[in-house]
């Protein structure tokens, strides 16, 4: 649930530029046993990285006019964003209340 809440408050705050290999615009399914598919807005692109224990993940999203790249983790309860488009994420945390490292990037 906090996965589809993130992503929708995401994708409302998207601003951003150009597309990178890593984002992908359309419609995706995130996760593997429970997952969560949605269709993104027009010029929207998003990216999503899972942990390697199956219970954390990183997303994070942009708008192709935009200027900002937004992203937050499964153990953050802050939306972060940085200068650029298709910026790179930081690594899903190690646990499912862990947080990733937003080191250069803005708390909103």
């Amino acid at each position: 649930m906090k996965k589809v809440l993130v992503l929708s408050i995401m994708i409302i705050l998207i601003v951003a530029s150009t597309s990178f290999a890593a984002y992908e615009t359309g419609t995706k399914t995130l996760g593997s046993t429970d997952t969560t598919t949605f269709t993104t807005s027009n010029n929207v692109y998003i990216d999503y990285t899972a942990g390697t224990n199956g219970v954390s993940y990183v997303a994070g999203s942009y708008h192709q006019t935009g200027t900002r790249t937004f992203g937050t983790s499964s153990g953050d309860t802050r939306i972060y964003w940085r200068d650029g488009t298709g910026q790179t994420l930081p690594s899903a945390p190690t646990t499912s209340s862990g947080t990733a490292n937003w080191t250069g990037w803005n708390a909103l």
